[in-house]
Parts: C-alpha cells; structure tokens; sequence
C-alpha cells in the first residue's frame, strides 16, 4: 500500500523529487551533459536560465507574445526585421544634404559706359564701371569682359580694345557680367560707335586761283591772295564750297576780312559794305543772298559798316542771315565802325553740345547755345554794299574744320 502512495506522487511531480539540478555546479551548464537526468541538456534545461554559460545563446529571451511552443523552438520570426514603427521623431535641424543650403542671391548688375564718349579712328576704347555690383550676402564680386564689334563677337575678354583695333564707323558693345563666386548675376551692356577724324576742309586763301569754289555771282577779283567782292546792280558777289563729307558734330571756322573803300565819289553811298563766311545745310533757304537766292540754313560770320535798313556797324555772329539788320538773327555781335583796309579776324567754333563761341582777332566776344541746324555740307562766302553796286570787302586764310 506505501509503495502505491509512493508511485502517485511521483507521477504527479517528477521535480519535487529531483535531488540534483543542472547548473549547480559550475561549468554543468556547457558541459553537454544532463547532469540531473531529466533529459534537458545545458542550456536548455531551466536551471540553467541565469547561467553565465546561457546569457549569449538569447534561448531565455522572452518572446513578445507567448508563442505557445517550447520554449527551445525558434518564434518563426526573423530576429533582424526592423520594427514598423520610426526608431526616433525628426530632429528638426539640417541634415548637411545640398538642397538644405540657404539660397545664394545673384549679384545686380553694374553701371557701365564705354570712353571716351565719341571715339575716333586709333581711340583705345575702355569699359568703364561706374557703379559696382552689390551681392545680397556680401560676397566678393568679380566681373567677365565681353566685346562684340559691328554685332559679332570677339576674342576679347578684357576691359579694353587697343588703339589699333578702331576703325573708323565700327560699331563696338562691351558686356559686363557680375559673379558672386556661385551665380552669375544680370550683364549690363554700353554701345559705342567710331567716328571719323576731325577733317581740316579748307585752309587756305585764293593764291592759287579759285580752286574749288564755284558758283560765282556778281563781280570779284584776287588781290594779294584774298579774294575781292564787289556788288553788282543786280546781284552780290558770292560762291559756294562743297565739303568733302557731311559734318553732323562740332566745327572751327575761321577766316580774315577786310572792309575795302567804295568806288562811288559820294561819301554817302561808301559806308554800306558787308563781307560774310556761312557753313549752311544746303537743303534749307533761309541763308538768303540779295539778287542770288537762298543758300541753305546755317551759321555766319560778318564784318560790316552798313547803316543801312536797319543794320549794325561791327562784327557779327548771325543765324539764318548775312545781314545784322534782323536783330533776331543776331547771336553774339561786337558792335564798333570798323576801319577800312583793315584786317579782322573772325572765328565761330562749335563743340557737339551746340555751344558756340565767338572770337574777334583771338579775344572771345561771346557765346551762345543753339541747336536748330545740325548738319552742315556747303561753305557760302558774300561781299557787297548793302544797297547799291560797289565794293564789298575780302576774304582771306579760310579755314574749315569738322569734327564728328
């Protein structure tokens, strides 16, 4: 009867009576062994759980969910999946990547121009910064060079063309680009064109003729190298000279005059004579000639004694008109009795702006601004008495200069 009572409660608990466990001892848990005889070897016995010999093999790692097989039975899930769920929120500062860079702002463009202003034949042209570029961030800027001449571009990339480059009507851009180092920024651009050289037209008097003068009314003669106008009963003496080029800028004109003694007995009739230098735009008419007809717009310089029809004694510079008896043509005069047999030299000089001045033998007599006549292709010279048929006066050293 004790040996029945005895068998039951050993079926009921073989572990109650298990005197030895695996692991008491040190090294029983990795000996391959099942030193307490209940078929579980090492580290898959449970006595071995808190072995030092058992903490690396992750046998008695707890599962995330009781898988309901022994506990020595791989969960069926690969370890190394990565979890749904992000390992950390975003941090919220830049990650180093290009695109997190702040923007780079392009520098402006800069103010340029071209020097000088009205280059000439064998001019250097240079491209001139007047103001700078400016970078938003304060980076250094720097500048690339580009010239295109008559339209087309060239191998220049500096700030300059060299003199021998520059031919005359040649058409020259400079472009001017900004870089910050990153970004290219807008490209100004300034345009120039050559023009040609101041030609001396005449400089001369008549020793050798009347050369190019033509057109010839009236009575004149040649007399020690000056040329002699005389008015005849229907018509003043006067002739034209054709520039070689049509002058559209400034102009120095110049020659030396000479009222002569009239040939009339009556004093009366002998203190009327006028000599006149004009530079006109053939195409207009308002340069009007007694007894000759119109010669064009344009410029004169006068030396006269005439009283007559309203007229000024002295040294003129008119508008439109040989005489000073339209006080509206007058833009500068000197007025005094001029001697005759007496040389005056008369100069009108025009700069590109319309300024003009007046010389009377060397000293300036005065100024004026006008731009009404730009264009200038004939000189008009005119001597005679202001009413009647007698001598005029001469002219001589005429000298003609334009300037594109």
């Amino acid at each position: 009867m004790l040996y029945i009572l005895f068998m039951a409660a050993g079926c009921q608990d073989f572990n109650m009576l298990k005197s030895e466990k695996e692991g008491d001892d040190p090294g029983e848990c990795s000996d391959g062994a099942d030193n307490d005889s209940d078929t579980l070897f090492d580290c898959e016995d449970d006595d071995c759980e808190n072995s030092p010999d058992c903490s690396d093999t992750g046998i008695f790692e707890p599962a995330a969910e009781p898988s309901g097989e022994p506990s020595g039975e791989p969960s069926g899930e690969p370890s190394g999946e990565p979890s749904s769920e992000p390992a950390s929120e975003p941090s919220g500062e830049p990650s180093g990547e290009p695109g997190d860079e702040p923007d780079n702002f392009a520098p402006s463009a800069p103010t340029i121009r071209i020097t000088p202003e009205r280059p000439r034949d064998g001019d250097e042209l240079r491209c001139v910064i007047d103001v700078e570029s400016v970078d938003p961030e304060g980076d250094t800027v720097s500048y690339s060079y580009e010239w295109l001449q008559n339209g087309q571009s060239t191998s220049l990339s500096i700030d300059r063309v060299a003199a021998g480059a520059t031919q005359e009507y040649d058409g020259w851009t400079c472009r001017v680009t900004p870089n910050d180092g990153l970004q290219d920024g807008d490209t100004a651009e300034a345009s120039t064109t050559v023009v040609p050289d101041c030609l001396t037209h005449i400089n001369e008097g008549w020793n050798n003729g009347l050369n190019n003068w033509f057109n010839w009314t009236g009575d004149y003669g040649i007399s020690n190298g000056a040329i002699q106008l005389f008015r005849t009963s229907s018509e003043w003496s006067s002739a034209v000279y054709d520039l070689q080029r049509l002058e559209t800028g400034a102009f120095d004109l110049s020659a030396t005059f000479r009222l002569l003694p009239g040939t009339n007995p009556n004093p009366a009739l002998d203190d009327s004579g006028v000599v006149a230098l004009c530079v006109v735009d053939s195409g207009g008419s308002y340069v009007d000639i007694p007894g000759v007809g119109p010669q064009g717009n344009g410029y004169c310089i006068q030396l006269g004694d005439s009283t007559m029809n309203n007229s000024k004694q002295g040294v003129f510079f008119l508008k439109n008109d040989i005489l000073s008896s339209a006080s509206s043509r007058i833009q500068v005069s000197q007025e005094f009795v001029p001697n005759k047999n007496t040389d005056y030299g008369l100069r009108l000089t025009r700069d590109l702006n319309g300024n003009f001045d007046f010389y009377l033998n060397g000293n300036l007599v005065g100024s004026k601004n006008d731009t009404a006549i730009t264009t200038y292709d004939r000189l008009v010279i005119v001597g005679g008495q202001d009413t009647h048929a007698n001598n005029g006066g001469s002219i001589d050293n005429v000298y003609f200069e334009g300037c594109p």
